[in-house]
């Protein structure tokens, strides 16, 4: 199989989209906003009992929403460089590696010989701008990782004083002030809203009735370490109040995208524009001695929210077959009318890309960890078939989940199914042969600055 023909799937209604643009005289505008963390199942948007996201349900209204959606993997760099390129981890190899030699891992940054979205749509006339708020410097977003190659600006706005939200108030007015001054050419907005990210974002905005949260940061954190055996039992109290810190970084996400999608109406650029609204990974609150995220591939922290908006839509639309975030960057590519053989705007599942994610072994903190280590060496690669998702280990613990049936994925169905497990075997081995990562890095791997490791420590990563 070939390795880009992956890239030709995309989102199930491409051909709507590019009738859509046909009725425009100027290219449209591409708006790429990404919650950071948010997984689907805490959305009021995709059922969650608690409405942590009012906004997003209203965009909704007028929008695509996918009923089930799927990172690539379960953290940030690896998830938007899929975004970004069209290509799973396994191809663009922006993700961990081990190094044998040292019995360590590290980090591996998109390569610069991989062209980006940005880089694309700059060369086509957009202009291009990406901006990341969030309570501390963010990590894996920063420059020396890739993502930011193409943007004209790329901005990392950071406001940590003591009662402030940081996607609303450190991000949003200066990207309404960017967006006021494109009125020559089309655009191409990336935002990544960070409030539920860790630490989240704990501000409780006035007026507002929600459930009281502690404010300390630090519980998340107790959380991971909890959990760290991957054995016995959890105190129920403590994910309940995590579990209240994280919704209220999920509300002040929403809040940000309220604000945000209220200034792309305003500017009178909505109505010409692809709207992209998901999230690049979810969160571990618990499960399977989780917490977090990365680490794994199970439903809490690969099956995201997402909703797009086309061209001139305005009326409600809903897809049930399974999409994968890595369909994202053909269908900007469609919008903005580039087409390449590898690029052709596919129909049905049939043509779609598999539904792939991916985690190599863990962070650094979490695979030199004196006790959790031992559980993050291995790749974990989780393949859909839908309703069926069966996850490949490398050292050998593959399970198999009706997802369907079983979304929290407690009865591990791999003993009672062995010729549906070896055909889906069968069929992951033919899109990613070997199945296997390198075992040094592949390209020299630069120390990090004291700035750079203070960023990641203050998100959980080192």
């Amino acid at each position: 199989m070939e390795r880009r023909t992956f890239l030709k799937g995309l989102l199930p209604i491409s051909l709507s989209l590019l009738l859509h643009c046909q009725k425009t005289r100027r290219s449209p505008n591409i708006v790429l906003i990404v919650f950071d963390a948010v997984r689907a199942d805490h959305t009021s948007a995709w059922g969650y009992g608690l409405d942590t996201t009012p906004n997003l349900s209203q965009f909704l209204r007028t929008s695509t929403k996918y009923s089930w959606a799927y990172a690539t993997a379960p953290w940030t760099l690896p998830s938007h460089a899929s975004m970004f390129t069209g290509l799973f981890a396994f191809e663009h190899g922006a993700h961990t590696v081990l190094d044998a030699s040292k019995g360590e891992v590290a980090e591996i940054a998109l390569s610069e010989t991989i062209p980006t979205a940005a880089q694309i749509l700059a060369a086509k006339g957009y202009a291009t701008a990406g901006y990341c708020a969030s309570t501390n410097p963010p990590g894996f977003l920063g420059e020396r990782w890739g993502l930011g190659r193409g943007f004209e600006t790329y901005r990392l706005l950071s406001n940590q004083s003591e009662g402030t939200r940081a996607a609303e108030d450190a991000l949003y007015p200066e990207i309404m002030n960017w967006i006021r001054g494109q009125s020559d050419r089309p655009y191409f907005l990336f935002v990544n809203i960070r409030d539920a990210h860790t630490p989240y974002n704990l501000t409780l905005p006035p007026g507002v009735s929600f459930p009281p949260a502690s404010r300390d940061a630090n519980l998340p954190f107790q959380l991971k370490e909890a959990v760290a055996s991957g054995s016995g039992s959890i105190d129920r109290r403590l994910i309940e109040e995590v579990t209240k810190q994280y919704d209220l970084g999920v509300y002040n996400a929403d809040r940000a995208l309220g604000l945000l999608l209220k200034g792309l109406q305003d500017s009178g650029h909505f109505d010409n524009s692809l709207i992209i609204v998901t999230s690049d990974h979810g969160e571990y609150l618990g499960e399977h001695h989780l917490a977090i995220h990365g680490q794994d591939v199970h439903e809490a922290v690969i099956r995201v929210p997402l909703a797009v908006k086309l061209v001139n839509q305005s009326a409600a639309m809903q897809v049930h077959t399974p999409a994968s975030l890595v369909q994202i960057f053909p269908s900007m590519m469609a919008a903005a009318g580039i087409y390449r053989p590898d690029l052709k705007p596919f129909l049905g599942a049939r043509q779609n890309p598999p539904i792939i994610a991916e985690e190599y072994y863990a962070r650094a903190i979490e695979f030199k960890h004196p006790v959790a280590g031992k559980r993050f060496r291995r790749i974990r690669t989780a393949y859909i078939e839908w309703p069926w998702k069966l996850i490949h280990s490398t050292d050998g613990l593959h399970e198999l989940y009706n997802i369907e049936e079983d979304a929290l994925e407690v009865n591990d169905c791999l003993q009672a199914e062995p010729v549906r497990v070896a055909s889906m075997m069968e069929r992951l081995a033919a899109i990613k042969p070997g199945n296997q990562a390198p075992t040094s890095p592949s390209q020299e791997v630069p120390e990090l600055t004291e700035e750079e490791k203070k960023a990641l420590k203050s998100e959980g990563y080192l």
